[in-house]
């Protein structure tokens, strides 16, 4: 894949094809539309239309019953200061959200960049990604992520508000 900002063009390849002829080809914009192309054929098989069609509301609970953690909550005067236009404030606001994330770090006794995820796991490895990557040469690349993460279904079945009891992201 590769492209500019919103735009993108992707190729499907037949796995193992030494002359490396598309498919399919898929060219527009996340934000617009994009055509996928049958190459074989020269013909374009669909044009999808992201204007055309109507948005699904945005089901989030009241930032009131949110767990401290949740984003819109934890950074809620971020954002009220953007959407005022003030920078100032917009960088005191983030600064409480990081001074906070530092306290807690210190609290629990973590380094900077260890963290107890509520709701996912650090795995070794994923043996579908393993799979799909294999037959182009893709790797994890989990040193830059410091693991490679999953949702954990029983973490996520059993944790209850508020996650990290008494611990906020700004205090």
């Amino acid at each position: 894949m590769s492209g500019t900002k919103n735009r993108f063009e992707a190729s499907l390849y037949r796995a193992g094809d030494a002359d490396k002829k598309p498919l399919y080809t898929v060219k527009g914009g996340w934000n617009d539309r994009f055509t996928m192309h049958d190459v074989a054929s020269n013909t374009n098989l669909e044009t999808y239309d992201t204007n055309a069609e109507t948005a699904v509301p945005l089901n989030v609970a009241p930032i009131d019953e949110q767990d401290p953690w949740e984003s819109r909550r934890a950074w809620r005067g971020v954002i009220d200061a953007l959407n005022q236009g003030n920078m100032q404030a917009t960088s005191d606001e983030k600064g409480k959200v990081e001074q906070g994330q530092r306290a807690m770090r210190k609290r629990q006794g973590l380094g900077e960049k260890e963290w107890c995820a509520t709701f996912f796991k650090n795995v070794d490895g994923d043996e579908v990604f393993e799979r799909l990557a294999e037959p182009i040469g893709a790797e994890l690349g989990k040193e830059k992520t410091v693991g490679v993460w999953k949702f954990d279904h029983e973490r996520a079945r059993v944790a209850r508000k508020p996650y990290r009891g008494d611990l906020t992201p700004t205090a």
